[in-house]
């Protein structure tokens, strides 16, 4: 069996971003004048903006409302990302692959939908994807399979047909229990989460131009015969 979509993580998979979060976390706790407690950092990673801004609120007992705590993120990012952010070396290359033999391709983020409309238009790729789904919209996180299914219907594909790209862990039990495919993206994880991944994922790729290139992709996914 062979896959006929794809569906890609935004932060650390297509693009080089999670450093980003780890400066407006340093901003943010600066600005409030706390100082980050050991909770804060285990249990917010990969939670969409909403859900994140009611955590902080709580947590820290914030006069800010969570839109306030929102747009101060979305603020210390947006400058970061527009001039700092880039491509994971290959993407470009894998996304044009796929259009060419009609595989599906979605986007499934915890990311603000304004965040990754601005760079993906920034790096000419916006127009790769076949829908967008928002974590913080939908009202998910990546701790559960919900986003991933969404976007297969969304394509009209079952999900054993569907390969979802993550640097993450959490989800991959999850996902591979509803049948679809993992494959781990290298980034700035732990050696023992880059492991893991290696161990667990469908495969595990260190680079999308080598991905690309070396027949693994085509091992993977159903190509149109002329470009097998």
């Amino acid at each position: 069996m062979k896959y006929k979509a794809a569906i890609f993580d935004l932060d650390g998979t297509l693009i080089d971003s999670t450093w980003v979060w780890g400066v407006v976390d340093e901003e943010f706790h600066k600005m409030i004048g706390i100082k980050k407690m050991t909770e804060y950092s285990q249990n917010v990673m990969h939670m969409p903006p909403t859900e994140l801004a009611i955590y902080a609120k709580k947590l820290y007992n914030l006069i800010e409302t969570v839109d306030e705590i929102k747009m101060i993120w979305y603020k210390i990012a947006k400058d970061l990302y527009l001039n700092k952010v880039e491509l994971k070396p290959g993407v470009k290359k894998l996304l044009e692959a796929m259009m060419l033999n009609d595989i599906g391709i979605s986007l499934a983020t915890s990311c603000y939908p304004e965040m990754t409309e601005l760079i993906l238009k920034k790096h000419e790729i916006y127009d790769r994807f076949d829908y967008f789904l928002y974590a913080d919209m939908l009202g998910v996180n990546k701790g559960s399979v919900d986003i991933y299914m969404i976007a297969a219907k969304n394509m009209g594909i079952k999900p054993k047909y569907c390969a979802v790209f993550e640097d993450i862990l959490k989800p991959l039990k999850f996902v591979k229990e509803c049948g679809m495919g993992y494959f781990g993206v290298d980034d700035r994880q732990t050696p023992e989460t880059k492991q893991c991944l290696r161990e667990k994922a469908d495969f595990y790729i260190d680079n999308f131009d080598n991905f690309a290139d070396s027949g693994e992709f085509a091992r993977f996914f159903e190509l149109k015969e002329a470009s097998a």
